[in-house]
């Protein structure tokens, strides 16, 4: 019993209070209304029970207040920091755009009246009709979503944002719309991708340099740049482009540097020598989003290309020099005695000169071959490209190759070269070098052919025969 009242002490304290109130009250008044104590002592507890109850009631409709209010303040509260921290979208059964808070304004760019009313995926970057179904379908399903998704911003950026797509429904279950909840993950990307882009240049080969545009305070530097000059990891903090123990010229980096900026050039290259060795240094200057400049600057050994370049340089002039030379000279005496200058040949002795002759002219031919080569790597061959008839260029490769074509024992002919004379086949061609190739496709030709004869129709000229 005791155990009991205890347990329920509270609510046996407003019982008897009430109790003793109402009998208190009847009893007073009992008197005047003629009620014996038999039935003043009912009505008493009656009035005392149905007090309590409505006390009860009232304690209950309390705690169930308090909990409502404590539940909304929790609700508004959440929702709060949801509205601070994340972008909140809200779709009707349509799928269009029926709420948007104030972050999701201040992404974008966009006011609320350009937004409320069209589809998001009017908002998505690029081909996004295939992920903004997924969306849909799953929503419908009750199921959420949650991904990468791609904004584009009133400006025309891009904003990489992580969203979760959850469905709305009425209390009967039906399908009202979605609600998108976003975080803006873009700077986070590219803090990523200029992590990974670090990571690169860092294990690059080559030198790497990134400087301050105006002070030439120093960036970046790669393993490679401080490997190089003996620095620490990052021991180039806090020092500029002249601190570096490369001997270089300021000035005319500075000169070099303005010229760059000005003429809007794509890069500028200076050379300096340190440690016997000729270095190269390509410097851009870039733009970064933020809107800042900077100078980056790749280093490289160029001694071994300069040792090349003059190699080359060396057996050209040698070419040009020694060889073509007494070539020409040779070719030329050969000349005036088959032009029968110191009298007439021996038949025998005849032949074997011309044999010479033409070894020494095909010399001669390498040899300009070879100088044409470096003309063309140096950018300054010129051809002379005039409308031919391509049958000439035929003919005269037939002359020209008719003694060495009998000296392996084959016979040259040309077929659909009849008509040459009324227009043939039109071309625009250089004349001597056409000349030059077909007498050495004829030459390849005819060594595939010995003791045969080769067809040649210049309507499908690099498809000959041998019969």
């Amino acid at each position: 019993m005791w155990i009991n009242l205890e347990k329920y002490s509270f609510r046996a304290a407003i019982f008897w209070t009430c109790s003793v109130l109402a009998m208190i009250t009847l009893m007073a008044t009992a008197p005047l209304l003629s009620i014996t104590p038999q039935a003043n002592f009912a009505m008493g507890g009656l009035a005392a029970y149905f007090t309590a109850l409505i006390l009860f009631s009232i304690q209950r409709l309390r705690k169930v207040y308090h909990a409502i209010w404590q539940q909304q303040l929790q609700l508004t509260q959440e929702a709060k920091a949801l509205n601070d921290h994340a972008i909140v979208s809200m779709t009707d059964k349509e799928t269009r755009l029926c709420y948007v808070n104030q972050k999701f304004l201040d992404a974008t760019g966009y006011a609320k009246a350009e937004v409320i009313g069209r589809l998001p995926l009017e908002l998505y970057d690029g081909n996004a009709e295939g992920m903004f179904s997924s969306i849909i379908e799953h929503s419908q399903r009750g199921e959420t979503w949650s991904g990468e998704t791609r904004l584009r911003c009133k400006n025309g950026k891009v904003m990489l944002s992580q969203t979760t797509v959850l469905p709305r429904s009425n209390e009967k279950g039906e399908w009202l719309g979605t609600i998108a909840v976003r975080t803006d993950i873009t700077e986070l990307r590219h803090a990523a991708a200029k992590s990974d882009t670090i990571a690169a240049l860092r294990h690059l080969s080559e030198p790497v340099v990134v400087f301050m545009p105006k002070t030439l305070e120093l960036v970046y530097m790669n393993k490679a740049a401080t490997d190089a000059v003996g620095w620490a990891s990052e021991e180039y903090l806090g020092k500029s482009v002249p601190d570096i123990p490369l001997g270089l010229d300021v000035q005319l980096l500075e000169q070099k540097l303005g010229t760059l900026s000005k003429s809007g050039s794509d890069q500028v290259v200076i050379r300096f020598e340190r440690w016997k060795k000729t270095f190269e240094a390509s410097i851009q200057l870039i733009m970064l989003q933020s809107g800042e400049q900077r100078y980056f600057a790749i280093f490289r050994d160029v001694s071994g290309e300069l040792q090349l370049a003059k190699a080359r340089q060396e057996f050209i002039s040698t070419v040009s020099h020694e060889l073509r030379t007494p070539l020409t000279a040779i070719k030329g005496a050969m000349g005036l005695l088959l032009s029968g200058v110191t009298g007439e040949l021996p038949a025998k002795s005849r032949n074997f000169v011309e044999i010479a002759h033409r070894n020494a002219n095909r010399l001669v031919l390498i040899v300009n071959d070879i100088l044409d080569l470096e003309k063309i790597v140096a950018g300054k061959m010129e051809f002379s490209r005039k409308i031919g008839d391509l049958n000439e260029v035929l003919l005269e490769a037939q002359e020209a190759n008719q003694a060495y074509a009998e000296q392996y024992g084959v016979t040259v002919r040309l077929q659909g070269t009849a008509n040459s004379g009324s227009g043939g086949i039109r071309c625009r061609k250089d004349s001597s070098g056409a000349g030059e190739f077909a007498v050495q496709r004829l030459q390849v030709f005819k060594t595939r052919c010995r003791g045969g004869s080769g067809n040649r129709h210049p309507g499908r000229f690099d498809q000959g025969k041998c019969d």
